[in-house]
């Protein structure tokens, strides 16, 4: 557990900066946020500069923002020996901020491998939970522009597609009836941790960001390399949401194909015209079969691997005799009725 001290204060002339850069944060909320997604409101707080300095904001203009009523979310992963402790610490300094601080605590689970992953779906899953519980629409997060960056490079190593490596968004349906909000993504960590240091903010340093274990913090650590390159944060924000507008197209494009294609539908299966998917881009056809996995599976956090779903595209519209097989749960078989034939999906 670590204070605000050392080389993680700025100096104030980076303040006036800091100052700056929150200008557009308060017409988004007052704006887009409070009015869509109501007054009681949920933040994601770890403690560390970056949800410090968004719980803190947050408080500060709750009566600007229309009397806002605030959740300060704790999770207690159960990972380091004194993770209750500094949960403790955490809510102690949430009070301080005039929120209704709670800890949460994750069931005891196997840490011995893929660590921050499963962390991060646990995470998820109590924060869901309980602004389910509390009738909660909007969960915040201090996501930032360096995450942005970083989330960009830490995908294209991962050799993810063009969704994976596409922005993230201010505002994201994450369950039904409730929304993922991050207010920061056009601030970086620089100006969080000079906004913790103009107003006197003490927050956790996490030792595992330190830790070379994970690719997260060495890929972070090749930041300076990249940048000499002119990867620096801005520019590859820049990239990923030039990624945004052309997946936000294929997108609006495969639902169109979807909708001449679609047949027929219920709980249990989707039909869908296989002659007019096959004279689609892959692409469009791609995404097609996965918004219809979808349809039959809306609980799905995520869809199926990208690997997999290629290879059945692939398979699917290569001319090729295909026989009957199973992805994600769902059975995909071609019947060649007339006069047309129909590409049938449906639940094991």
């Amino acid at each position: 557990m670590n204070g605000n001290g050392g080389d993680e204060k700025l100096t104030s002339a980076h303040s006036f900066k800091s100052i700056d850069s929150f200008r557009d944060v308060e017409t988004f909320l007052t704006e887009k946020v409070i009015p869509s997604y109501g007054r009681v409101i949920a933040v994601a707080l770890s403690g560390g500069a970056d949800s410090t300095a968004l719980c803190h904001y947050l408080s500060d203009k709750a009566e600007s923002l229309g009397g806002i009523e605030i959740h300060a979310l704790i999770v207690d992963h159960g990972i380091r020996d004194n993770s209750a402790e500094e949960a403790a610490y955490v809510l102690g300094q949430a009070t301080k901020f005039n929120v209704r601080g709670h800890i949460l605590c994750l069931p005891p689970m196997n840490w011995e491998s893929k660590i921050q992953e499963k962390a991060r779906a646990a995470r998820y899953k109590v924060l869901r939970q309980y602004c389910k519980d509390h009738k909660i629409r909007s969960l915040f997060t201090a996501h930032h522009m360096d995450d942005q960056a970083e989330t960009l490079l830490f995908r294209l190593a991962k050799g993810s597609g063009l969704d994976g490596l596409s922005s993230m968004t201010k505002i994201q349906e994450i369950d039904s009836d409730l929304f993922l909000i991050r207010p920061f993504l056009g601030i970086t960590k620089k100006d969080l941790i000079a906004y913790c240091g103009d107003h006197d903010l003490d927050f956790v340093k996490d030792p595992s960001n330190e830790n070379d274990d994970f690719a997260r913090v060495r890929l972070r650590k090749s930041r300076g390399v990249l940048e000499e390159e002119g990867l620096n944060t801005k520019r590859l924000c820049l990239t990923a949401q030039r990624l945004s507008r052309a997946r936000d197209a294929l997108d609006y494009f495969s639902e169109q194909a979807l909708e001449a294609s679609l047949f027929a539908q219920n709980d249990k299966s989707v039909q869908l015209e296989y002659d007019i998917l096959v004279a689609q881009p892959s692409e469009i056809r791609f995404r097609v079969l996965k918004k219809a996995m979808f349809i039959l599976m809306p609980d799905l956090d995520y869809g199926p691997r990208t690997e997999k779903l290629e290879a059945l595209e692939c398979d699917l519209f290569s001319g090729t005799e295909f026989k009957r097989r199973s992805l994600g749960r769902l059975l995909f078989s071609k019947n060649e009725r007339a006069p047309s034939p129909i590409l049938l999906i449906e639940r094991e």
